[in-house]
């Protein structure tokens, strides 16, 4: 054990003679503990009044990393005990060390706090030449030696050295039995020799001897080992740059300063035998040769990276031999230090709540800081320091602080009423923290004149304000309840149980409301909290609540009570319509003893003994007992102080009238003079609901009195099948719900899916999940684990026959479809399936026949959209049949398809200049996996062969001569996959905006009746077994792919298209054509694509050389117009010539004098020629065009 990263790897082994020496390899770990502050340290130091001392936060001397005071070892020996590694305890309470050789650093978290020694560092390696050390009386003339560089600066210059030495033995053979001894062990006449004796220098290039270290081995090794020696650089040699340049490199030199005992050398005679005899050869009886093996130099890290400012972290060092796998490790630790308020303590040895002095008036709070478990102090650190909000503290109304503080700080059964034991590790949004923070002690933050406020829910016996028809908006109060499901008649609280060191759980439990509608259970984490009573006490809050806090009321009301109102203050309400009387009203008048009020015929005034309640001009309630009543006049017994002023409110509580008391949740400004109050119904009973332990109300178990003797199995509730959605995906759960046994430390769920082996897991709560269960019946059997880890007996079973995802989603209903220019908008009623709307797809699929004849699995897959939709666009529509279904999460399809045929009714201008079929040519393009076939007059994939093909079995030969390596090859079936390339490319001669839509036509069939050709399981197969009979339960898919280029030379990168717009000057087409049967072919009887181009007109205003959109022509020749864009006129091989598609051109001559005219030439796709005249002569006149014509240049 050690203060600091040790170096010690060359241990005494345990279990071993003590003189027994063996290598030992150390694992060095770093575990943040808190980042942003400041923190306490180790809890069990803390609760027992010590600090962790200051030694222990700077580095350690790695030569001496053993305690240097009493202080330390205390202070570690106690911090052992909130370690765990794997669970188990590195010292155990007691004061046993369980784990041994460990090392402990620890870093609290301050603004400026030193490295951490053997850690933060890494190494470099050093010049040296390894080789065995000797002595053979010439020490210095043996020395081996290295050396160590600087580096370029500062940081990455040497500050150690790690030298590293390796024995293959070290031991000596006793001369009588030839047992293995340890250096130095006496026997017989002979004496051991002395220890092996190393010395480590450093001497810098200067010359100067920096250090002389000598370190000396004994024990014994049979068995090779090494040992790192950590040598330290004084700051004088590397801390500047004239330094390293005087003094490296640094030499670093190994002498062996013993004397080795050599044969038949004077030198090797044993001086400590009286003969003299030799003995102890070296190599023959003695083994103790040690080689100089390795150099390392030891750089930090960066300090600025490496101090971890205000972070708190902990080093720990354990044996690998103890742990081959990185152990689970667990800290008990107290955490982030806070700002508390003056003149209290905090209570270290315990719960660590503060303790206020009786009468005590808060003031400010102090400037240092202390650990404390208040949750409300914690809260203000999270609000104001800079790991949280960091928030003004001057915005911060500190005494509506104090005053929660004050409550959660409280004794309840000798502990704090709210106590903070928890962590902080996940990210989530500050709200959310904040929030949870809040909630573990039922308090709320809010903003009040310009401060933030917090309020916590507790009793109040002063009632703040009195509300009745007469103050409120319209008269109306607004009420709402809960609904029965949200009315919890068991709540199952889980929490970190520190003594166990994992969640535990407890349950409260609503007996009537159990009995009258039986187990409604809700299951909820008591967050930071590590006590069973405060988790009970948040269990019996919210069974509470939700049972009889279920009354909420809203209304509106002027700025004179919303000024002095805050949440979490309690009002009263008379209101009228729920008391079916009127018992409330204004005052006419008031004098201290009496009070005239403004009815008395319609209105209840009250009966002596009756309290009457009234608003003073303060806004406070004031009430007394009615002493006389004549009319509208009231006596009371105790003098009004402040008089109330005319018009103020009044109510009386009278025997059958009781006004309704309400905590006020939410204030919220409404206009500049109305504000809406919303109130929850406020019971004082409550609070000692949830504080009495004893309260027969809660049907709460007890603790477990003993280790011993088992337990009963849980009863099972429920077991049902749900479908949920999990990260917007539909996912199939079994969930199980069962009570809770007291004294049960976990539960064990067993589970058989279709009677196979049984699936086995513990779990802490009174509820099991199995996620994305399959189709199948579970048997579940479930049984306790006691807290001494005994197994119920016997074990509550039940069996569910799950569905999974395997039911096919409903089909598409109410498919209809609206044009709407080019596209189609095909429109059907969304999905019903909770497992088609979250992670399924609605599929699209065409076929080009619109007879009503087409099939939907021979028909192409057109586009697939989210689950969700309720309608597509399917733009540049054709004529046909389109199917619809809807496929779910797993995969499964509607049990049909819905369709629709479409027969085009809005008709396209766009000019379809070329229709390209390859089947009109038997389909003379470039065929992969594919093959014309004659008989079918269509493409179709290639096939694999059947073992009845085979004429010579022995050699796997067919009787064309073609051989097969095996049988799987000879049964191949159905090519998977092929492509088609289209015989020729298509140049448009320029480049051109186009519209292109493929073309196909295909079935599926049935290639031979040989077993041999079905490779699907035998449930897939087909009904007909006929040659070449036609079989519609599959169809290969088809993928259009077009190559496109800008320039006359064709490319070779496709891409898929459907109907696209695209812009290209030469086109290749490709289509791929995926099969997913092993005995079912494709029949692709026509292939090819559509080229449209859409219409242009343009005009001369559109012309770049028109000026105001007129042009003008030569007085004295022809005038060339040339096109803003070209249009398409046609190839060869779209439209069959180069003219098929001339634009059409037309004149306007503005300023046309008598005897003018034009006449139009040499029209091409770019430009064209007008000639305007008089007679013979060319004239000057300004003139405009129209051109008509297809395709964009």
């Amino acid at each position: 054990m050690a203060r600091e990263i040790s170096n010690k790897d060359f241990v005494l082994s345990e279990n071993l003679p003590n003189t027994f020496l063996k290598a030992e390899q150390f694992v060095t770990l770093l575990d943040l503990v808190s980042d942003g502050a400041e923190i306490e340290g180790f809890a069990t130091p803390s609760r027992n009044g010590f600090s962790v001392p200051a030694s222990m936060l700077r580095p350690a001397s790695p030569q001496s990393p053993e305690f240097t005071s009493q202080a330390e070892r205390t202070y570690i020996e106690l911090a052992q005990r909130d370690i765990f590694l794997d669970g188990r305890a590195v010292r155990t309470q007691g004061g046993v060390e369980n784990i041994k050789k460990t090392s402990l650093a620890i870093r609290l978290g301050r603004p400026t706090q030193d490295l951490m020694a053997g850690v933060n560092e890494f190494r470099i390696a050093g010049n040296l030449n390894p080789a065995i050390v000797k002595n053979n009386r010439d020490p210095e003339g043996n020395a081996i030696s290295g050396t160590i560089d600087a580096g370029t600066n500062i940081n990455n210059t040497p500050r150690a050295v790690i030298v590293t030495i390796n024995w293959a033995s070290l031991r000596q053979i006793n001369p009588d039995d030839g047992s293995s001894q340890a250096l130095g062990v006496n026997f017989g006449e002979f004496f051991g020799p002395n220890n092996v004796i190393i010395q480590i220098r450093l001497i810098s290039n200067a010359g100067i001897l920096i250090s002389n270290s000598r370190f000396q081995v004994n024990g014994y090794s049979v068995g090779p080992f090494s040992k790192d020696y950590r040598i330290d650089i004084p700051f004088g040699y590397w801390g500047s740059a004239n330094a390293r340049s005087v003094h490296f490199p640094i030499t670093v030199q190994v002498v062996r300063e013993d004397l080795e005992f050599r044969a038949d050398n004077a030198i090797g005679k044993n001086p400590h035998s009286p003969s003299g005899r030799n003995l102890l050869e070296e190599g023959q009886r003695r083994f103790t040769e040690f080689s100089f093996a390795g150099l390392q130099g030891v750089i930090p890290q960066i300090p600025t990276l490496t101090e971890f400012k205000n972070t708190a972290y902990i080093g720990l060092r354990y044996s690998a031999e103890q742990y081959p796998n990185i152990p689970q490790r667990k800290y008990l630790i107290r955490g982030i230090r806070v700002k508390i308020p003056t003149g209290v303590t905090v209570d270290l040895p315990n719960a660590g709540r503060i303790e206020y002095p009786a009468n005590y008036t808060f003031a400010q709070l102090t400037t240092t800081k202390h650990w404390t478990s208040d949750p409300v102090w914690i809260l203000y650190g999270l609000l104001t320091e800079n790991y949280g909000l960091g928030l003004d503290e001057a915005k911060i109304d500190k005494a509506s602080f104090y005053a929660a503080s004050d409550y959660c700080s409280r004794l309840i059964g000798g502990k704090p009423r709210y106590s903070f034991n928890g962590v902080i590790k996940t990210r989530k949004k500050a709200l959310d923290v904040i929030k949870d923070v809040c909630g573990m002690m039922r308090a709320g933050l809010y903003y009040r004149n310009g401060s933030l406020k917090l309020g916590i829910d507790r009793p109040r016996p002063t009632v703040s304000y009195l509300f009745t028809n007469a103050n409120v908006v319209d008269g109306v109060f607004n009420y709402s309840g809960v609904d029965k499901d949200k009315k919890y008649s068991q709540v199952n609280v889980s929490y970190f149980n520190n003594t166990i060191q994992e969640n535990d759980q407890i349950s409260v439990r609503e007996q009537s409301n159990f009995e009258k509608f039986g187990l409604n259970q809700l299951n909820v984490q008591s967050l930071f909290t590590t006590e069973r009573d405060q988790a009970v006490r948040f269990g019996r809050s919210i069974v509470y609540s939700s049972n009889f806090e279920t009354e909420l009321v809203s209304f509106d009301c002027g700025i004179e009570a919303a000024c002095i109102l805050e949440p979490f203050m309690v009002i009263k309400i008379a209101d009228r319509s729920k008391e079916a009387i009127r018992a409330s009203g204004r005052i006419v008048s008031a004098s201290s003893l009496q009070v005239v009020v403004d009815d008395s015929v319609n209105t209840v005034v009250g009966e002596v003994g009756d309290i009457l309640s009234i608003i003073d001009k303060f806004g406070n309630v004031q009430e007394s007992t009615i002493a006389a009543v004549n009319g509208a006049t009231v006596s009371l017994n105790s003098a009004l102080n402040p008089l109330p002023q005319a018009n103020a409110i009044w109510a009386v509580k009278t025997g059958n009238v009781q006004h309704k008391k309400y905590r006020i949740t939410n204030i919220k400004q409404k206009n500049n003079f109305v504000f809406t109050i919303t109130a929850l119904n406020y019971d004082d009973l409550k609070y000692a609901y949830i504080d009495n332990f004893e309260s027969t109300f809660f049907g709460l178990g007890s603790e477990p009195t003993t280790l011993l003797g088992g337990l009963p199995a849980p009863e099972i509730h429920e077991l049902k099948e749900e479908l949920v959605v999990v990260n917007n995906r539909a996912q199939s759960n079994i969930v199980l719900n069962f009570a809770h046994v007291d004294g049960a430390r976990l539960y064990q769920v067993a589970y058989e899916f279709n009677g196979g082996d049984p699936v086995v897991t513990n779990v802490s709560d009174n509820h099991f999940v199995l996620k994305n269960n399959k189709a199948g019946s579970y048997k579940f059997t479930l049984k306790t684990i006691a807290t001494s880890f005994f197994t119920s007996v016997d074990g509550s079973v039940k069996t569910i026959d799950a569905l999974g995802l395997s039911i096919p989603p409903a089909a598409v209903e109410n498919l209809r479809f609206e044009e709407s220019g080019n596209n189609l908008i095909l429109k059907f009623d969304r999905a019903t399936d909770k497992d088609v709307l979250f992670g399924g797809k609605v599929r699209i699929k065409y076929a080009l026949v619109s007879d009503g004849t087409a099939n939907e699995q021979n028909s192409n897959i057109l586009l697939e959209v989210d689950g969700t939709s309720d309608q597509v666009t399917i733009n540049d529509y054709q004529s046909g049949e389109y199917f619809v279904k809807f496929i779910d999460v797993a995969g499964n399809e509607s049990p049909s398809a819905t369709s629709v045929v479409i027969n085009r009714t809005i008709t396209s201008e766009n000019l379809l200049a070329a229709q390209i079929r390859e089947n009109t040519n038997n389909f003379a393009g470039t065929k992969t996996n594919l093959v014309y076939d004659a008989s079918i007059s269509g493409l179709r994939l290639t096939s694999g062969t059947t073992i009845d093909s085979l004429t010579d079995f022995n050699t796997l030969a067919l009787a064309d001569g073609t051989t097969f390596s095996t049988l799987n090859d000879v049964v191949s079936g159905i090519t998977s996959s092929g492509n088609y390339v289209f015989q020729n490319d298509i140049d448009l001669g320029a480049i051109f905006r186009l519209h292109i839509e493929p073309h196909f036509k295909k079935s599926g069939f049935n290639t031979n009746s040989l077993f041999d050709s079905f490779t699907d399981n035998i449930d897939t197969w087909p009904d007909i077994f006929t040659s070449n009979a036609v079989v519609f339960d599959k169809s290969a898919e088809l993928t259009f792919q077009v190559a496109k280029s800008t320039t006359g030379t064709a490319s070779t990168s496709f891409e898929t298209f459907t109907n696209t717009d695209i812009i290209a000057r030469t086109l290749s087409f490709k289509v791929l054509v995926n099969n997913d049967s092993g005995y079912e072919n494709v029949d692709i009887e026509e292939l090819g694509v559509n080229l449209f181009f859409r219409p242009r007109t343009e005009r001369s205003i559109d012309n770049s050389s028109a000026t105001d959109g007129v042009l003008t022509s030569s007085g004295s020749g022809a005038t060339t117009v040339t096109f803003n864009k070209k249009f398409f006129m046609g190839t060869s091989a779209v439209g069959g010539s180069t003219t098929k598609f001339k634009p059409v051109i037309g004149i306007n001559i503005n300023n046309m004098q008598s005897g003018d005219f034009f006449t139009i030439d040499s029209i091409s796709s770019s430009n064209f020629v007008v000639s305007i005249k008089n007679g013979s002569n060319f004239v000057a006149r300004q003139f405009t065009y129209n051109a008509f014509g297809y395709g964009e240049g």
